[in-house]
């Protein structure tokens, strides 16, 4: 069946010979996939300067997707969101900047000669890890809109207070004289904050409300260069002192102090945004004239701060620039991050970094000229980990080598997250039983779907390394032991896609072709504390019957689903609908 956009020919014996697509659509394990839209999305992750995707592989066989991409080495994209301008002195070079960045030139270097004391160091758990993490310039928003009582939430921390025995009212933040002249002014865009009015609002501190002053918008050119970012941001946030509150008490000092209390606040809205899955990006340039007339300032209000914010998913974002082993590291990032975008299938089990794309001589890039994808970029999470140590560890790391075409394999790695698909299943399963002779069925697979949990389920007495039980391990840089998984008590035809969780399991009866492997992408996105379980057909494993009633399929269901919950109510679907 020939879709619109394949290319083919006419052969003399009259038949079409297909000769591939005229755009840049593939075909990749039963889906259609339009290559360009997995290009755009990886150029929006901030570490991404240019990309290509491409599909390789046999053209009737199984492809894999393949994406080639040059990265923001000189960290220009990861800076602080600031256009430089042709300015004297200005280092304007991106390699410069980067290396000037690196040098750190804000700590005082040449004190060896001096004594010094090593300070008491705060214990480094996850709590503080998150801190640092979460205190960033965010330059990625998510669509969705920000709802009304996070944004509120976000906003009280500006909020001031009529405290007992103090006659002033009292904030978070300081202020010189308690004057606090530095007013706060939003600029929200149309559906961006659920029960907002798009429009320019003041921000009222004393009774915490928004006042609606135009319900006129701005065009993102105000930001100077920095549009792109403007463009995905829900709302404007600017800090404007008013020099009449605070010039009669302190003259020509007026205006710094104005900037130590937006510094203040600067802070303060920054660690209150990421608790209400609110992100924020400093802005370091921008034409505030033309927003002065918008926002009906007076020529004594002067802009201080300003930042573009929107809505984001702080577990998502807190990794994007943890670089852990170099060049390399990247790839694992950047699957992770499209696995947040895209759907499963779209997600390049490939990443091959370049220095830049080969190009046509008329600038184009040169598809044809790519280079070919080297089998241990499959993914890091297949090499970045602990190499096979016992024989049934090596046996089955030299089958997933063979059939997912991988170079080095780690114990850890997960088989569905190397590109592990229905039909490769059935050959490592065809495999493991000739060499080890012994069954195995499709159900151990998706159990046990780590090299070092299939291994200790087929081989429990041999496989746990000398001087170690079941409950002990090696830490460091030594392997880890966990202890040891047990296979389930559940009859062959019931298939723990995802065991864990406390919600009540749902179950889902398999598609025309007897397996539940469709499921496996659909198990994941319910999360981890989903339980979830395919129905898979009967006699798809060694030594089972197969059914041939629809009425003996339902019973035997049935009875496989009360042996795990003898009880209902029970969840089940088919995959498009749940009862």
């Amino acid at each position: 069946m020939y879709k619109t956009g394949d290319l083919g020919r006419y052969l003399p014996s009259g038949n079409i010979e297909f000769l591939g697509r005229e755009d840049f659509q593939v075909k990749v394990n039963g889906y259609r996939i339009e290559l360009g839209e997995i290009e755009i999305t990886l150029k929006q992750h901030p570490a991404v300067k240019e990309a290509v995707v491409t599909a390789v592989g046999p053209e009737r066989g199984n492809k894999q997707l393949v994406a080639y991409v040059v990265s923001h080495q000189d960290g220009s994209k990861t800076a602080e969101a600031h256009n430089p301008r042709e300015l004297e002195g200005v280092i304007l070079d991106p390699v410069a900047r980067m290396e000037f960045r690196l040098k750190q030139p804000g700590l005082r270097q040449s004190l060896t000669t001096q004594s010094t004391l090593d300070l008491a160091l705060p214990e480094f758990d996850e709590g503080l890890r998150r801190a640092y993490l979460e205190r960033q310039s965010y330059r990625q928003f998510q669509t969705r809109p920000i709802s009304f009582e996070q944004f509120s939430q976000f906003l009280s921390c500006l909020l001031s207070r009529q405290l007992e025995d103090y006659p002033l009212p009292k904030y978070q933040y300081p202020s010189a004289g308690s004057l606090y002249p530095v007013q706060t002014y939003l600029l929200i865009k149309p559906h961006r904050i659920e029960g907002v009015e798009a429009g320019i609002y003041y921000y009222q501190p004393r009774d915490h409300r928004l006042v609606l002053l135009s319900s006129t918008g701005i065009k993102g050119d105000v930001y100077q260069g920095n549009e792109a970012i403007y463009e995905q941001s829900a709302f404007s946030l600017l800090l404007i002192g008013e020099m009449k509150a605070i010039s009669p008490m302190y003259g020509e000092m007026a205006r710094d102090f104005c900037l130590l209390e937006a510094g203040h606040i600067g802070q303060l809205l920054m660690k209150a945004a990421p608790q209400q899955e609110i992100g924020l990006c400093r802005i370091g340039a921008m034409e505030f004239e033309e927003m002065r007339q918008l926002f009906n300032l007076e020529s004594s209000q002067v802009l201080l701060y300003s930042f573009l914010g929107g809505k984001i998913d702080v577990e998502q974002t807190k990794s994007w620039f943890e670089y852990q082993n170099g060049r390399e590291a990247i790839s694992v990032t950047l699957r992770k991050y499209l696995m947040q975008k895209l759907p499963e299938y779209m997600v390049p089990s490939t990443f091959v970094l370049l220095d830049a794309l080969p190009l046509t001589p008329n600038g184009k890039v040169d598809r044809r000229a790519l280079p070919s994808p080297v089998a241990s970029r499959r993914s890091e999470l297949a090499i970045s980990d602990v190499m096979p140590q016992t024989e049934s560890e090596k046996i089955i790391a030299g089958v997933w080598q063979d059939v997912l075409k991988l170079e080095k394999v780690g114990i850890h790695a997960n088989f569905f997250d190397l590109g592990g698909n229905s039909l490769v299943l059935v050959q490592v399963r065809n495999q493991l039983q000739d060499i080890m002779k012994r069954e195995l069925s499709i159900v151990d697979l998706f159990t046990f779907p780590t090299i070092q949990e299939l291994a200790q389920h087929l081989s429990p007495e041999q496989d746990l390394p000398p001087g170690e039980d079941e409950t002990q391990g090696h830490e460091g840089n030594s392997t880890v032991h966990p202890v040891r998984k047990t296979a389930p008590t559940v009859p062959d035809c019931l298939v723990p896609l995802q065991s864990e969780g406390d919600r009540l399991p749902f179950f889902c009866v398999h598609p025309h072709a007897g397996m539940v492997f469709p499921y496996v992408e659909l198990a994941r996105i319910l999360g981890r504390n989903q339980p979830f379980y395919g129905l898979q057909s009967l006699g798809l494993n060694p030594g089972e019957t197969p059914l041939t009633s629809i009425s003996d399929m339902a019973a035997a269901y049935v009875a496989a689903i009360k042996t795990l919950q003898p009880q209902g109510p029970y969840r089940v679907g088919d995959g498009q609908r749940a009862v």
